[in-house]
């Protein structure tokens, strides 16, 4: 059985929803965290958590929102879907993304020129 061109368009939509919610989490856990009071008598070593927590944003959520926005736009361009809901979903892809990315530059700023956070954590950086 062959899947429809309105199966794919489905399919985009719901990919692209789910990388704006993993996104969002991502960089509303990474605040909690790290922002967080510390207990008294705890020492914080690290941002480990914080870390790999928006790496997966940048690594997974981000590629695969880029995809699906050029899928969607190519099945908008041949009829199969409506702009609009394609068109509303990427706006939050955006504006989620600028959202991860800022913050990944501040938890980046944080460790120095020592530490590159940049290189070390996320695959698609192309950058001194």
């Amino acid at each position: 059985m062959k899947a429809s061109p309105q199966q794919f368009a489905g399919l985009c939509l719901t990919l692209l929803a789910v990388c704006v919610t993993w996104m969002s989490l991502a960089t509303a856990t990474a605040i909690h965290f790290l922002f967080a009071p510390i207990p008294p008598g705890i020492i914080k070593m690290d941002a480990e958590f914080e870390i790999r927590a928006m790496s997966t944003a940048l690594n997974v959520a981000i590629p695969l929102g880029i995809a699906a926005v050029l899928c969607g736009g190519l099945l908008c361009l041949r009829k199969a879907m409506s702009p609009l809901p394609l068109g509303l979903l990427a706006i939050t892809f955006i504006a989620a993304g600028v959202c991860v990315v800022e913050f990944w530059r501040y938890m980046a700023g944080q460790f120095g020129p020592d530490i590159n956070l940049w290189a070390n954590h996320v695959w698609w950086y192309v950058g001194r």
